[in-house]
């Protein structure tokens, strides 16, 4: 009998772990190859994102960040041409949900995907929010695969959709910057009862701002980022602990390239956080410098104050912006970042959510002596810093252009020599709502480079332009952003100081020309000055702070402005006379985004998508019996020992 209890006591034992073993299992088996989004190589992917993801996140998803301090809620994520695919983990044995709205958008212009596991059937919801502010089912479950499965008292879901699915009640997918929100509950969904009457018992939520997609194309596949080996080759620069110069929730920290006799080579860099500052830090900036610091004379670091530290250095360009959920940042295989000795000098910025009294976050980056076959250069396009750039109070959609036109470039590039595009940082700072960088040939659009309609100030990033962007002689640029001014009461000026604005976009290219560096314009003051009434060009300033901005003031000032010929900017050289803006003979045509009616897919009764999950351990095919669970294992097994010790 002794005997008996053992060997059950055994196979008790063995049923458990088989069970929690087959149920994490089986989120492994789901099809990846298929979806066409994982590494084929398995190869371990690279990644600056958070330390509490483990080795399998990291190799099938390309982006990752936490959701919550303790890191135990974490969202994981990749996507191709057609689809995303998202991993959401929580400590719940309830439902979860993902919701997606364009930054800027209202609560109300929400999609949101609600999961969860009923007695082993998982449930996958596509809702939206109604205009009255309640959780509905969509008639349209747009949800291509699904997977929710769960272990003790943790749930994990992979989940795959379309970007575009031509639903009224789905956000589409697109650059722009999104605010995702996420929650969990402490019960699972009845499919019977109304969806929002459900959805009340929030354990906990929240919310955050990330930009979705930004992944390599052309050269860079979908689905095989290129990360290549530097010689082990590299600089880290941190967050001081030193407290004496940080302000608010930002620090900035000047650094150099130490013991570098001769020109190198940037490669990659890799964002590093402090454990417990992973949820904390939300963006890094590196900047390149004109002039060096002091400070460094003796140093190859030093905290420095952020706008007036970086301002009287010149550090306006940015060589690299990280925010939330980005991986690493990799050039071209036959591309890298010049710095040609270590008076080189740079400034690293990080943004924190919350003032961090504490912390040595930062970034590493690598480099090379090897050099490779282009040096990459920045070009720096946009509006100008001068007195005529005004944008009037309680303005909702205040519209600035900044051009780089076709006379600047023919300076620089050769008729058989264009230079490619390869990346843009696009760059507003908190009035900016939207921004957009234009690419025309001979007048005519040639696409969309780089588009962001949801943008935010905090979350901008440094993204991989789609294909080979080929500026050629004729070719001209147009950086267009739009401004939102209600909540102030006095004119913002475009330039660096604290309150004021800026409208630029940061562009890689290569190979790299010695005065291809920036090309900006600003309006001549005759509009503003015609528009508010100020005779002279030195009372301007006066005049127009006290001008009385109406609707229809501010309507015809910005057609006007946007008309007006322009100041020109052209790398070192500043045109002696304004030029005529740049006529657009054909703009571009991206409206038809769905041109069929999309195929809809009902669920009488359930209206959600209902997929089963075996619970096996994989190859040895043993099989639990459903009434030994997870939850009931502690209990037989402390019996069977009492049951044991007793005889």
């Amino acid at each position: 009998m002794k005997l008996f209890q053992a060997i059950l006591l055994f196979v008790t034992l063995l049923c458990c772990v088989t069970n929690t073993l087959g149920q994490w299992q089986s989120a492994i088996h789901l099809n990846y190859a298929d979806l066409g989004l994982w590494n084929s190589s398995g190869a371990h992917m690279q990644s600056g994102s958070n330390e509490p993801f483990d080795d399998l996140d990291r190799s099938y998803y390309d982006y990752h960040t936490v959701l919550t301090k303790s890191g135990t809620e974490r969202l994981a994520w990749s996507f191709n041409e057609e689809n995303i695919t998202f991993k959401l983990s929580m400590d719940t044995s309830g439902w979860m949900a993902i919701g997606l709205s364009k930054a800027g958008q209202n609560s109300h212009e929400t999609d949101y995907l609600f999961m969860g596991v009923i007695n082993t059937i998982s449930y996958v919801i596509d809702a939206y929010v109604s205009d009255n502010k309640t959780y509905v089912r969509d008639s349209t479950q747009d949800v291509v695969q699904s997977k929710v499965w769960e272990t003790m008292f943790r749930r994990e879901a992979i989940i795959t959709r379309p970007l575009i699915t031509c639903d009224r009640h789905d956000v589409d997918i697109t650059n722009d910057t999104f605010r995702i929100f996420w929650a969990y509950g402490g019960t699972d969904i009845d499919e019977t009862k109304p969806l929002h009457e459900q959805t009340r018992d929030v354990k906990e939520s929240g919310d955050l701002y990330l930009k979705l997609l930004n992944s390599p194309t052309g050269e860079f596949s979908y689905k095989n980022p290129v990360f290549v080996a530097t010689e082990g080759k590299s600089v880290t620069v941190r967050a001081s602990h030193h407290d004496a110069f940080r302000k608010g929730r930002r620090h900035c920290e000047a650094f150099r390239f130490g013991g570098i006799a001769n020109k190198v080579h940037i490669t990659e860099f890799e964002p590093l956080f402090r454990r417990g500052q992973e949820y904390n830090v939300a963006q890094i900036i590196i900047r390149e410098c004109r002039r060096r610091f002091q400070v460094l004379t003796s140093s190859e670091s030093s905290p420095i104050a952020c706008e007036s530290g970086w301002q009287r250095a010149k550090c306006g360009t940015i060589l690299f912006a990280w925010s939330l959920g980005m991986k690493n940042f990799a050039f071209p295989t036959n591309v890298g970042y010049p710095v040609a000795t270590s008076d080189s000098h740079f400034v690293m910025e990080i943004l924190y959510k919350k003032v961090a009294i504490d912390d040595s976050s930062g970034m590493k980056i690598h480099y090379t002596s090897t050099l490779r076959e282009f040096d990459a250069g920045i070009l720096t396009t946009g509006s100008l810093v001068h007195q005529s750039q005004i944008i009037p109070p309680r303005a909702p959609d205040f519209q600035l252009q900044g051009h780089c036109i076709t006379e600047c470039i023919r300076l620089t590039i050769s008729e058989d020599t264009p230079v490619t595009l390869f990346t843009s940082t696009v760059y507003t700072r908190e009035l900016g709502k939207r921004i957009r960088l234009r690419h025309f040939r001979n007048g005519v659009e040639l696409g969309p480079v780089a588009t962001d309609n949801a943008f935010r100030h905090e979350s901008f990033q440094t993204a991989y332009l789609p294909g080979n962007v080929q500026l050629r002689k004729g070719d001209n640029l147009i950086v267009e952003c739009t401004f939102n001014t209600e909540t102030r009461d006095e004119i913002t000026f475009v330039n660096n100081s604290q309150g004021g604005e800026s409208c630029l976009a940061h562009l890689g290219y290569y190979p790299r020309k010695v005065n291809l560096t920036e090309c900006e314009t600003a309006p001549t003051e005759s509009v503003i000055t015609r528009t508010v009434g100020a005779s002279q060009t030195d009372e301007l300033l006066k005049v127009a702070e006290q001008f009385q901005w109406t609707k229809e003031k501010i309507r015809i000032y910005n057609e006007q402005v946007l008309r007006t010929q322009v100041y020109v900017q052209c790398g070192p050289i500043q045109f002696d006379e304004p030029r005529p803006v740049p006529q657009i003979k054909k703009a571009y045509d991206d409206s038809e985004k769905c041109p069929s009616p999309p195929i809809t897919v009902s669920y009488p009764n359930t209206a959600s998508l209902i997929v089963p999950i075996e619970l096996t351990t994989g190859s040895s095919g043993f099989r639990c019996i459903p009434l030994i669970s997870i939850a009931f294992c502690p209990y037989i097994v402390l019996m069977l020992l009492t049951r044991l010790q007793d005889t």
